[in-house]
């Protein structure tokens, strides 16, 4: 089923008063992390949460977990910006998000870090997950482009700090032009495209913000959308 496109976009698109590009460059406010749309969402909602991962389950300092592959307070932001952006879609689309997803990624990461299912950063990558499953979903496969396959191997690059030789490179182009591949291929497009079309955008300050749309067995998001700061 295509998503219906939001009416806040009808207007815009009928009148022709503004484009997409010209909101995401200019959506910085005092103590805003990030919009979907006309929803802002606080420095104090990440904080609160990035607050409630203990002290010890933190490397060098409050920014990296050693139980994650990221920056724990960018992976906060990350999945806020994946379920309002869910939640919103969800309206549009009249889909429901996979509660089953969402209960199995908490215990998941209950597993991992030793916190209960009810902690906040627990619930939300829960909570994370469902949603990210809900905006992936009905997306049309598509065959990769060489555009995809160098953002795919830059992102395992910036991931690991091991570029990809040509010969992987080579393999990663065939891997992505499977039927899985280009279902993964359809589904990052998909979410692009979300990203675009409820106006994602970042406080500059959370750095190179994207939602992740597929993680290898190795746990490096190699596809993404990237949302505008």
């Amino acid at each position: 089923m295509k998503p219906r496109m939001p009416r806040r976009l009808l207007l815009a698109a009928a009148l022709g008063l503004v484009t997409v590009a010209a909101l995401a460059g200019c959506r910085v406010e005092q103590g805003a992390a990030l919009f979907v749309g006309e929803t802002r969402i606080t420095d104090s909602q990440v904080d609160e949460i990035v607050d409630s991962v203990p002290v010890e389950l933190v490397t060098s300092d409050r920014s990296r977990m050693t139980s994650g592959f990221s920056g724990i307070r960018s992976q906060v932001v990350e999945a806020l910006a994946v379920v309002e952006l869910g939640r919103q879609v969800a309206d549009d689309t009249d889909r429901q998000p996979n509660t089953q997803v969402g209960s199995a990624a908490r215990k998941s990461w209950a597993e991992a870090t030793g916190l209960p299912l009810d902690n906040a950063f627990v619930d939300l990558m829960g909570s994370a997950e469902s949603y990210r499953e809900l905006l992936r979903a009905d997306a049309t496969p598509e065959a990769p482009t060489e555009a995809d396959v160098e953002a795919a191997a830059k992102n395992y690059a910036t991931a690991t700090g091991q570029p990809l030789d040509d010969a992987t490179i080579g393999q990663l182009t065939s891997e992505l032009n499977t039927d899985q591949g280009r279902e993964l291929i359809g589904q990052n497009r998909q979410i692009n495209q979300y990203v675009a079309d409820y106006q994602v955008t970042a406080n500059p300050k959370y750095g190179k913000l994207a939602i992740v749309t597929f993680t290898n067995a190795s746990g490096v998001a190699l596809l993404t959308a990237p949302v505008p700061s």
